[in-house]
């Protein structure tokens, strides 16, 4: 009679807080362990997730097995290399003026390319045949709308914090009763899909990021090869260094509806 082969289980490790939570319950054994946890790496992240995930790894690594991948060499080079002319952008969801003056919002094609390619390639290196895989994702009660049957017939998809019944909130509180830091935010940091607070806490708290969005602001503007459109990283499509970002508000993000508050993995899909 044929063995049958467990699934594979990997845990979609977007290093912020959600997914940083279901990696730590299941250290805790709260939580189902994974086989596997994957980080899909843009090279855009802020530095704060860089310094964290080493932190993570150092207290899951050797329970959980981590594998960083990256497509070519990140989203940051391939925008620098579109705005040179080398290829067609996979762009953010830059905010726009066209040609005609109207406005509008590019389509998010950097999530497909620089997240969820890699890591369903790495997933698939590690299948043996006739393996399935159950991804396993932090996505939380008050992000819902993002939870998604998965659309590949080899894989399952696993939401452990909406089964317990968690939001975003009770992950930081189960990471402070057991005594750990709280998880940064996940997102590239030229990411549109920030709030006026956080672009003021990226100036304030960390310049080596504002810096760098300001610059990836700037370049892409006008050069991102096949954009006809004006581009800008902040809603109110100024200069990100010139946007009114005191108003302590939400920005209203168009376009943005189901963007959850961090990557995960995934990039809110």
């Amino acid at each position: 009679m044929q063995s049958v082969v467990q699934p594979l289980r990997v845990l979609s490790l977007g290093a912020g807080v959600q997914s940083s939570t279901v990696a730590m319950m299941m250290k805790h054994g709260e939580i189902e362990k994974a086989d596997a946890m994957i980080f899909a790496d843009t090279g855009a992240e802020p530095a704060a997730v860089y310094r964290w995930l080493v932190w993570l790894v150092a207290e899951i690594g050797s329970i959980v097995p981590f594998y960083k991948v990256q497509y070519l060499s990140g989203l940051t080079k391939h925008l620098e290399g579109s705005c040179r002319g080398e290829s067609s952008a996979r762009t953010p969801p830059m905010f726009t003026i066209n040609p005609d003056g109207s406005r509008g919002m590019l389509n998010r094609t950097c999530t497909d390319r620089f997240k969820i390619r890699p890591i369903e390639k790495k997933i698939r290196s590690l299948l043996v045949k006739g393996q399935r895989c159950v991804s396993i994702r932090g996505i939380s009660c008050d992000e819902m709308q993002r939870a998604r049957p998965s659309s590949s017939k080899w894989m399952d998809v696993e939401y452990p914090l909406i089964n317990l019944g968690m939001t975003r909130q009770d992950c930081k509180s189960w990471m402070l009763r057991h005594g750990y830091p709280l998880p940064p935010r996940s997102a590239c940091v030229y990411c549109p899909y920030r709030c006026n607070v956080e672009w003021q806490k990226m100036r304030d708290l960390a310049p080596d990021d504002w810096a760098e969005a300001c610059r990836m602001d700037e370049l892409m503007r006008h050069n991102l090869k096949g954009i006809r459109g004006v581009c800008y990283v902040h809603s109110q499509r100024v200069p990100l260094r010139e946007a009114k970002i005191e108003d302590d508000t939400m920005n209203h993000l168009p376009g943005a509806e189901g963007w959850g508050d961090e990557c995960e993995g995934m990039c809110g899909v």
